[in-house]
């Protein structure tokens, strides 16, 4: 109860500094958030459909990436990325401890201790630093309506197959529809029924977050579940750029019925 008392009265570790940096045709905001000896860039680039936002915390997706910047500039939807060092999990040092992180495992008190846990290295103070930098970018949420994440996985790895029934993340699922002509690899995890539903009858394979077994991992589904935020998850293999571009597409035809 401790650690939470802390949590949540904790006043900020750190202040930000914001600049701008050009980047092909879009102009972004880099939002400078020191994490220990290390500072994490959140990239942003703006859109005039404030209710929606896009995401992508796992740097070394870069088709996700690629596709996110471009739908962002295609639908004028705000996007938000986290620029590092490429690679997956974040690592920085405080008080002579290296920690090591997944950003999506973050947005939830159990989260961020099992990520710490899972890196073998746990502290207060990696707990502190880390519960900050979630705040951070869930401060990005704010009056947001929709969270559009961007994922990509391995091929023959996470899959849609996952969430049947006897998968790895079956508990989270209450519904899924499978198109057996489709990669299994490209995907929509959504925590929204209607959204749910318009997919199914597109044939576009899809998963609908459980309400009520859903595992408590810390990572986004679960923080937008859990503050009433409308979330999906366009997922689809490394490389498969087209496929999500075209997933997001099918995504904003949804927003405008």
């Amino acid at each position: 109860m401790k650690i939470v008392y802390l949590l949540l009265v904790m006043v900020p570790l750190f202040s930000c500094k914001v600049h701008r940096q050009n980047r092909n045709d879009s102009n972004e905001i880099v939002k400078d958030v020191p994490l220990g000896d290390s500072v994490i860039h959140l990239v942003k680039g703006d859109g005039i459909k404030d209710n929606y936002l896009l995401m992508n915390v796992h740097e070394n997706e870069q088709t996700a990436i690629h596709a996110m910047v471009r739908g962002s500039m295609k639908y004028s939807i705000p996007y938000v990325y986290l620029h590092h060092t490429r690679q997956r999990r974040i690592v920085f040092s405080s008080s002579d401890n290296t920690y090591s992180i997944d950003p999506n495992r973050i947005y939830t008190l159990n989260g961020c201790i099992k990520t710490l846990k899972d890196s073998m290295t746990f502290s207060k103070d990696g707990l502190e630093l880390t519960h900050a930098l979630a705040e951070q970018i869930t401060e990005e949420l704010k009056d947001k309506q929709w969270l559009i994440a961007m994922h990509n996985n391995t091929d023959g790895k996470y899959s849609i197959l996952s969430y049947q029934d006897g998968g790895e993340e079956a508990q989270n699922a209450t519904d899924l529809y499978i198109n057996p002509k489709e990669d299994s690899d490209d995907f929509v995890y959504t925590t929204n029924r209607p959204l749910f539903d318009f997919l199914k009858l597109q044939k576009i394979n899809v998963v609908l977050q459980s309400k009520e077994s859903f595992v408590d991992d810390g990572s986004m589904s679960v923080y937008c579940e859990l503050n009433k935020i409308q979330y999906a998850n366009i997922e689809t293999q490394h490389g498969h750029l087209s496929k999500q571009l075209q997933l997001l597409a099918v995504i904003v035809k949804f927003f405008e019925l």
